[in-house]
């Protein structure tokens, strides 16, 4: 399985790709949503964990834009603001993963959303 992941923090997006790969997936990094576009638009991607608030265009943004090329691309949001602040940016049925959140649970969530154990989810 190939995950996009979108985060403007290097650091943060460094250990993030670092856990994904960890539990078996393929992991495509982007420090913006036009770099992302850029990369989904050569890979297809089974999952998009995207921050929300980022400079430019936002993940919602992001995420609107992919869908429209990409329609069945799974989406997890994450970010360090909490759900209900967010509210007017993503409708309520979107995936979210607050910040911080453990390596653990990052890998749950995506092995749930991709209907998949991360033992398995290799590319």
């Amino acid at each position: 399985m190939r995950i996009l992941v979108v985060e403007d923090e290097p650091d943060l997006r460094k250990l993030l790709s670092g856990i994904l790969q960890s539990g078996g997936y393929h992991v495509l990094a982007a420090a913006n949503a036009d770099e992302a576009l850029r990369l989904a638009q050569n890979s297809p991607v089974n999952l998009v964990l995207t921050d929300i608030i980022m400079p430019g265009i936002n993940g919602v943004e992001l995420v609107a834009r992919l869908r429209a090329a990409h329609s069945s691309v799974t989406v997890l949001y994450m970010s360090g603001y909490d759900r209900d602040g967010l509210t007017r940016r993503v409708d309520a049925d979107a995936k979210f993963i607050p910040k911080p959140f453990t390596p653990q649970a990052l890998l749950a969530r995506v092995a749930e959303l991709l209907g998949s154990t991360s033992e398995s989810s290799a590319a």
